[in-house]
């Protein structure tokens, strides 16, 4: 695989939702990276590519994408069962949910 002006050549993605997979999309649809997704939540990857799929679909319906060009963006974007699966990627981005609580609302 060829090395493109930004220097990544595969993105690890961990956390599949909205977050993750609109970064996931976006890398895979104009960057032309293949993207590698993890989630802790197998039923989080399922919603991933379901939102993936329907945007798409969107995408193709409007005329800005054809349906083989989708399937390609699509094919760039696969699933790491475990973080061993992140371990050849050139960059990672973590998308998790970070919650604070304030001692004082105690």
């Amino acid at each position: 695989m060829s090395v493109v002006a930004h220097g990544v050549r595969t993105l690890g993605v961990m956390g599949a939702g909205q977050m993750g997979t609109g970064i996931a999309l976006v890398s895979a649809l104009r960057a032309k990276v293949p993207v590698v997704i993890h989630d802790k939540s197998p039923e989080q990857v399922k919603k991933s590519f379901a939102l993936i799929d329907k945007l798409l679909a969107k995408d193709v319906s409007k005329g800005r994408l054809t349906a083989e060009d989708a399937k390609t963006v699509k094919d760039r974007i696969s699933v790491a069962e475990n973080l061993r699966g992140l371990r050849d990627v050139d960059m990672v981005v973590e998308v998790r949910l970070c919650i604070t609580v304030d001692p004082c609302d105690s």
